[in-house]
Parts: structure tokens; sequence; C-alpha cells
């Protein structure tokens, strides 16, 4: 369900009418994880069993870790890095066009479920869940507001990532009469401006970069639409980022900015703090710190960056070794047949 879909504006106002209901007031929170749920299962209804296990999982955890932190929080941080990992690479190792059954049933089924919508982003609120309440020793959520916290559809799909220590406190009762519809419709609308005005005509623009199309262009038509497509993708990331902002604040929840006009930057380092704030602040957060950041030497700064970098981009960045298993796995099939032949 795209946000730019007539479903999805039916949706968002069926939503919003009962949830600021004098009746609902006291069910606010069950009410929009309902309307989470609904929002993932509408695309990926096969997939909500494993988005419930991702959370209750990390719930699990959670409570653990807050009787006994130092067991617990590695368990639970290594449990949702291991559904990422799976699910994001298990085709390095399998290939998609010939599975065949196994011995384990609930493993065949696995298998053949396609990669989650937004996986990368309900584990990275998981870590951030884990790692925030437990750090500093906020009082124990209830599993409404941690399903809330995590579901929550306007940031579930693409972000923007919030801070469980900032969303958690938050969750109480909401009403009409507080709600910035001002701010809320300036961000709705910029949004859509970008994603439907700016981001689909740059599409069909750019389009003629791709094979083999891209043979009959000049090398400066190439370079122009080149130019084009970096437009395109921050037109696209920053409409549905400044859409989930408008939303958040419908219900009542700030979600926090997640571009800054990244291309005035005027040095990398600047690019990285306006663009995609929200998943650089997460990396900085939970990744930079903890190896040490910049505390010990030039040395182990710039392998602190290569690896927090590496590791950021193979959380999204798996496709072309997802192509390399299928090619290493059918030449050892044709190297075994040769031999055989041989």
């Amino acid at each position: 369900m795209s946000f730019t879909s007539w479903q999805f504006g039916l949706f968002t106002v069926i939503v919003f009418a009962v949830y600021y209901l004098p009746g609902v007031r006291n069910f606010q929170v069950q009410w929009l994880v309902l309307a989470s749920l609904t929002f993932y299962g509408y695309g990926q209804p096969e997939l909500l069993p494993l988005l419930g296990i991702a959370v209750l999982g990390s719930y699990i955890f959670l409570m653990l870790a807050f009787e006994r932190r130092a067991r617990w929080l590695p368990c639970g941080i290594a449990f949702n890095l291991g559904l990422l990992a799976f699910f994001k690479y298990k085709f390095l190792f399998i290939d998609p066009s010939s599975l065949s059954h196994t011995s384990d049933a609930l493993f065949d089924f696995l298998l053949r479920l396609p990669l989650p919508i937004g996986i990368s982003f309900f584990v990275f609120h998981n870590i951030s869940l884990l790692v925030d309440l437990t750090r500093h020793k906020q009082a124990r959520p209830t599993l409404g507001g941690v399903l809330l916290y995590v579901t929550f559809f306007p940031q579930l799909i693409s972000g923007p990532i919030t801070r469980a220590e900032v969303f958690m406190p938050q969750i109480r009762a909401k009403y009409l009469g507080d709600v910035d519809f001002v701010q809320a419709a300036k961000w709705i609308v910029s949004g859509l401006f970008f994603k439907l005005y700016a981001a689909n005509n740059l599409n069909t623009i750019t389009a003629y970069l791709d094979y083999p199309l891209s043979e009959t262009l000049k090398p400066v038509d190439r370079w122009t639409l080149l130019f084009l497509y970096s437009f395109q993708i921050y037109a696209d990331f920053f409409g549905y980022s400044s859409i989930a902002l408008g939303l958040g604040l419908l219900f009542g929840y700030r979600l926090p900015v997640n571009f800054n006009l990244p291309y005035v930057s005027r040095s990398f380092s600047e690019f990285w703090t306006r663009w995609h704030m929200s998943l650089s602040n997460w990396l900085r957060n939970y990744l930079y710190i903890p190896l040490g950041g910049n505390r010990h030497g030039p040395m182990r700064t710039y392998l602190n960056l290569m690896i927090v970098m590496g590791l950021g981009g193979l959380a999204w960045g798996c496709a072309w070794l997802s192509r390399l298993g299928v090619v290493a796995r059918r030449t050892a099939c044709y190297r075994t047949s040769f031999v055989a032949a041989a």
C-alpha cells in the first residue's frame, strides 16, 4: 500500500477518524497497532507472523535484559541481526530457482518467503529498543507500547528510524485539539509533491539510463541523466520521509527529520550529517561510538569508519552478493557436470 495510493488515503482517513473518538482514547495504542499490522499485511500477509516473532522475541529479550543486561542484551541484538542476515543473504547459499524440499517443513517455509518489506528498519528499531531502555534504565514498557514503537505504520517500511528513548515517552493519550494540523499538512503536501511530481517525472526521464536505451545516448546526455538521477533519489526518499513526519503529527507523534538539504553540503562529512540523518545517527550511536569512535587515534578511527560503513551497506546492498552467490553455485554445478562427462 503506497503512501501515494488512494487505498492508503482511505486507510488513513478511517484510522484517523476512529483514533480520536472519546470511547477509543484508552485504546489508542491498540488501535494504532492494529492499523499498522493491517498496513503491513496488505502487501505481504504471509510475513505478518515473522514481524510478530521479531517484535515478541525482542520484547522477551528486553524483559530478560532488565534482569541481567550483560547476558541477554547481546543475545537480543544477535537475534535481530540473525533475522536480518538470514533474509538478506539466504540466496547466497541457496539457488531460488531450484529450491528443494528438506526434512524440516519450517525451514522450507522460511526459505520460500520473500524478503520482508522494511526488515532493516524494524530490526534497527528493535536494537534501539533493547539498547536504549536497558542503557538508560527506563521504566519497563508494555507489550503494546513496544508493538507500537516498532510497527508504527508511517515509519515501518522506510523510516525514519526513531530512537526508542525518544519515541516511548510520547506514548500517552492523544487529543484532537493538540494536533498541529498546519505543520502536518505542510509535511504531507510537500512530500506528495516530491513523490508524485518530482520523483515520478524524473523517473520517466532517467529511465533512458537503462540498457539498451543508454546505448543511444551521447556522453553528455548520460552525465545529465546521471545528475538528474541523483535528484530523483533525493525527491523519492525525502518525499516519503516528509509524508511520514506529517502522518506522525496527525496521530500525536513527532518523528525525526531525515533530510536537511544534503546537496548544499560543502564536504562529504557534512553530506552524511544531512542525508538520511536518522540512519547516520543510528550507525553513530549503535556502531561507531561502541567501537571506540575517534578516541583511539587516527588509524583506529579510519578502521571504525570502514566497519560502520561496510556493515551499514550490508544491511541494504546485498543484491550483488546474492548474484555472486548464484553465479558461484552454478559454476560449481557446471564444473561437476564437466568433470563427470570427462
